[in-house]
């Protein structure tokens, strides 16, 4: 067994510790505070999983509190969260094999060069247990005409994409939306036709343009589609989203997410509802996942179908809270939103939520910084340069 580095960290009594510790608390910029928060996962993180064999996560995030009956609350007070088998507790084993517990602080030090201070990170362990049950989930509702039979999910939002032959339009969704049952380890074949629900004919087509799904590996899971342009103006006419842009990365998200709701804005145009409106889903920022969340996905390989776990670079996770509407089967796709100075910005492509029955209200989104990325995509148009995502085709 290695030595861990967070042995560095020294006695909470001593006063380095103990100013490290202050330092830290009484920064008043939580945005701060998360890019701290990062630092220290970067340098602990693999060292971390590398000693507490069930620790599966080490990620940034926010604390999580229970009460006395097992609920918990989320709070802005940015943390290292560690993400266990089990929720360890003051008699449980959190130690390494070695008999070291896991540590309370991380020391890390942070700022620039010759101005850099030492700060000691809290952590906090939340359980894995806490996303059992996660699964891939499918007037942006639309339904794909596959082979297996219908299979719903959502748009999450039009793409203006810029190549060397100039500006084409697509529509953007989850890979398991317009492909449902996926292929592993290789592209899907394109072709399959998606109409609205309860409505005569297709308003697109899937396009070539994907992520893979893989197994034992890092999956993407986004495709481009050919879409009717007045469907998709018509179908986002009532968000009211206007010039809505992408947040660019994790700095951004850290910045408004102590301040902001998050808004899945799932598909209203569900036969099953009838006349019923449907619940806003609302939620608030729980912590960042990197490729060792275990989300359940229904996959094809030589034909037969079966279910397995897949991974994905980085995810949000997103909390609804105790008895509070959460997405359901079908939702895959939708568009997430934040609200920043009244400014509405798109955060994100939800892509597993609560699978039937299940007791968690734990959401995860694909970030708008991941789907932009030209190079997490295996296939996109010859010389493409940027894709920008838009509510309005024009």
């Amino acid at each position: 067994m290695r030595n861990i580095r967070v042995q560095q960290m020294p006695a909470s009594n001593t006063a380095p510790a103990r100013a490290a510790t202050a330092r830290f608390d009484k920064l008043g910029d939580i945005a701060k505070r998360m890019a701290i928060v990062h630092a220290a996962v970067a340098r602990y993180g693999t060292d971390l999983k590398a000693r507490f064999t069930t620790l599966a996560m080490v990620s940034a995030g926010y604390r999580a509190r229970c009460d006395a009956s097992g609920d918990y609350a989320l709070h802005a007070e940015p943390c290292v969260v560690c993400t266990v088998t089990n929720k360890w507790n003051e008699h449980a084993s959190d130690q390494a094999p070695d008999g070291a517990p896991l540590p309370k602080r991380l020391l890390v030090r942070y700022g620039a060069r010759g101005r850099a201070l030492d700060y000691a990170v809290p952590v906090d362990v939340q359980s894995l247990q806490w996303f059992s049950g996660l699964e891939a989930q499918r007037n942006n509702g639309i339904v794909v005409d596959a082979p297996s039979g219908p299979s719903h999910g959502a748009i999450t939002c039009a793409i203006r994409l810029q190549s060397a032959q100039g500006w084409q339009w697509y529509a953007l969704s989850a890979l398991h939306v317009l492909t449902p049952t996926p292929p592993l380890d290789v592209q899907p074949v394109p072709g399959l036709g998606f109409a609205a629900p309860g409505e005569p004919g297709r308003v697109g087509t899937s396009s070539a343009y994907s992520g893979v799904l893989r197994q034992g590996g890092i999956s993407f899971d986004a495709q481009l589609a050919y879409i009717d342009t007045a469907w998709f103006n018509a179908a986002f006419s009532g968000a009211a989203l206007g010039h809505c842009p992408p947040l660019r990365g994790r700095a951004e998200l850290d910045a408004l997410a102590d301040r902001s709701r998050f808004v899945i804005l799932a598909p209203a145009n569900d036969a099953a509802l009838g006349d019923a409106p449907r619940a806003p889903i609302l939620a608030q920022f729980s912590h960042y996942a990197d490729g060792h969340l275990p989300i359940r996905y229904d996959v094809t390989r030589h034909g037969v179908s079966f279910s397995t776990d897949v991974y994905l670079a980085e995810l949000i996770v997103l909390a609804a809270g105790r008895n509070q509407a959460v997405s359901r089967q079908g939702d895959s796709g939708s568009p997430v939103i934040a609200i920043d100075k009244e400014r509405a910005v798109f955060v994100g492509m939800l892509i597993g939520g609560p699978a039937p029955d299940s007791a968690t209200d734990r959401m995860v989104v694909l970030p708008s910084w991941q789907l932009l990325d030209l190079d997490n995509w295996a296939s996109l148009p010859a010389g493409t340069r940027s894709l920008n995502p838009a509510f309005l085709m024009q």
